[in-house]
């Protein structure tokens, strides 16, 4: 094998060959069968103790056939040791301000460098990384500075105390030593056992109290770095979105109509079927799709097979209850009309919109002010010419409604579909 030939191989092809087969974890304290079968030494132990048999190929095994396969040991041991450096390296890269590698500058070559130093591969980074490079860098600087400055503020407390004690046990065995010898020069044995003995418990109750200071100190220091953690756990808490939460760009499908609009609709974590109804509207009423404007409930909404429903208020990602794919589509089933369907009387109208209509004349019916829906579906097969061009009406007006000639959904008609509506709304279920 070419020990020089660079080589890089995914950690998650290779994990699944490290895997345990009856724990489902990274081999620890392999232990190899005579069939080659590997697992961790107390799970096959267990297993071989219920039935001497390899649990993997049913080749007939005891557990002092169980044989350690230190070479196996040895080899996810450094596995695990190149995967966490690649870990740090790549943090390490994303935090400091460099670029991915690739791009051929200096800071990429530069890059690149240090990623062959690690023996980690270099890549480009993705959008994603590039963002949360900008965002996160100033704010993780910022608070490892800070811990830098309680780490050193701690360090020297530490010292100051080492010193403090030792100054004190050093001044307090002077005086008992100085005792101890005016004892020993008048001869006084029993003086000078007890100034020993006393020496021995101001060692003790020193070390005791240097011992608790210490401890308070790192109490102290501990204290300081839980609530650092705490608040930067709490600022990227509030500040990173879970993926959940993530704006999904979805395609708005109307079959009816075989159109398919892709990434038209962005949808939010709180967006409702309203929501999405105005967005559809704001899409498809427009002079390229032809499009009228509907009311809500007469088409149904539907994502993934499931039917939205409007009115309740909760968000469609709560309501569908599964993770949304970016591309998925929203469908708009049921009949959507357009401008050629209804007669100029049914749209809404608005005074003052600059609303402009050509207008034509028939004929064979002797009639004028004819909107161009009308012109073609009710006076289809006459001889109509244009009357009024690029016509800025005060009214949403067609003569078609006014002679009863019109078979196009019309002012007239609607009025009465409308009425009818609230009448069996009025009436109620029993109805």
């Amino acid at each position: 094998m070419e020990s020089d030939l660079p080589l890089t191989i995914p950690l998650a092809t290779l994990a699944s060959h490290f895997d345990c087969p009856i724990c489902l974890t990274t081999l620890s304290d392999t232990a190899m069968l005579p069939c080659g079968h590997n697992f961790c030494r107390p799970c096959i132990l267990e297993c071989l103790n219920r039935e001497h048999l390899c649990p993997c190929c049913r080749a007939a095994a005891t557990a002092a056939d169980a044989r350690p396969n230190h070479h196996l040991d040895a080899t996810v041991a450094l596995i695990e040791t190149e995967a966490d450096k690649a870990s740090r390296a790549y943090f390490e890269q994303l935090t400091s301000g460099r670029d991915g590698g690739g791009g051929g500058g200096g800071s990429d070559a530069g890059a690149e460098k240090d990623g062959q130093a690690r023996n980690v591969p270099v890549r480009d980074f993705t959008p994603i990384e590039r963002v949360f490079q900008t965002a996160m860098r100033a704010s993780l600087a910022a608070y490892t500075e800070y811990y830098d400055k309680v780490k050193v503020a701690h360090e020297t407390s530490l010292v100051n105390l080492q010193r403090s004690a030792a100054a004190e046990l050093t001044q307090a065995k002077s005086g008992i030593a100085a005792r101890a010898r005016a004892a020993s020069l008048a001869g006084n044995t029993e003086s000078e056992t007890e100034l020993n003995a006393q020496l021995e418990q101001v060692m003790v109750a020193h070390t005791q109290a240097f011992e608790a200071k210490l401890s308070a100190e790192r109490a102290k220091f501990d204290a300081s770095v839980s609530a650092l953690v705490d608040a930067y756990s709490r600022y990227l808490d509030e500040n990173v979105p879970a993926v959940e939460f993530v704006p999904v760009p979805l395609s708005l499908s109307v079959p009816s109509r075989s159109l398919v609009l892709d990434g038209s609709i962005v949808l939010d974590p709180m967006h409702t079927v309203e929501d999405v109804h105005a967005r559809a509207i704001e899409l498809l009423c427009t002079e390229e799709h032809g499009i009228t404007q509907w009311e809500i409930g007469s088409v149904e909404y539907v994502l993934d097979e499931q039917v939205l429903e409007p009115g309740t208020g909760v968000p469609i990602r709560a309501a569908c209850g599964a993770e949304l794919v970016a591309g998925a589509s929203i469908e708009l089933r049921g009949e959507l009309a357009s401008a050629a369907d209804v007669c100029f009387s049914a749209l809404p109208f608005e005074d003052g919109a600059g609303v402009r209509v050509t207008y034509y004349s028939c004929d064979e019916c002797s009639k004028a002010w004819i909107c161009e829906s009308c012109a073609k579906a009710c006076h289809a097969g006459h001889t109509v010419s244009l009357h009024l061009c690029n016509y800025e009406p005060n009214y949403a007006c067609c003569y078609c409604v006014r002679t009863k000639c019109c078979v196009l959904e019309n002012a007239k008609t609607l009025k009465k579909k409308r009425k009818l509506e609230k009448k069996q709304q009025a009436a109620g279920p029993s109805a």
